[in-house]
């Protein structure tokens, strides 16, 4: 397990993570710190739901509802930061990328849960046939 990853943030409740290159110095940090702590969880997310997606197509959904459930707190801690911070130019544009590839991987994972999701609509909602095979109390055969 990665820390900071989706899973682990599910698992351990960790919400802690590391920065990396520019980061690391504390000019830089003094004035860039918060758009890249921002960036950084945007980015965690964008991860979590790639993750969710590969997990989606193998079939493992209880890996998927795992990845879901650190994704809630994830998606929690860039909001509660995005009201506080403002970002530049740069930044958004970084932040919009971020975005687009989230929705992507989050529309291709509504993809993979709509087969079962209607098979389950099916065995819940539908009401099984008559042995005759008429479906309305006026006797006509369905089509």
């Amino acid at each position: 397990m990665i820390p900071g990853s989706a899973e682990s943030i599910a698992e351990t409740g960790d919400t802690s993570w590391s920065r990396t290159s520019a980061a690391d110095d504390p000019a830089w940090n003094s004035t860039h710190g918060d758009a890249l702590e921002l960036l950084s969880r945007y980015d965690r997310i964008r991860i979590a739901s790639a993750e969710m997606l590969e997990a989606a197509q193998r079939g493992d959904w209880q890996r998927v509802s795992v990845l879901a459930e650190g994704c809630v707190a994830l998606i929690e801690r860039a909001r509660a930061l995005s009201s506080k911070v403002a970002l530049d130019s740069h930044g958004t544009r970084q932040k919009f990328l971020i975005l687009r590839q989230i929705l992507r991987n989050d529309a291709q994972l509504r993809r993979l849960q709509s087969p079962a999701a209607t098979r389950v609509e099916d065995l819940v909602f539908t009401r099984p046939r008559p042995p005759n095979g008429r479906t309305d109390p006026g006797g006509s055969a369905a089509a």
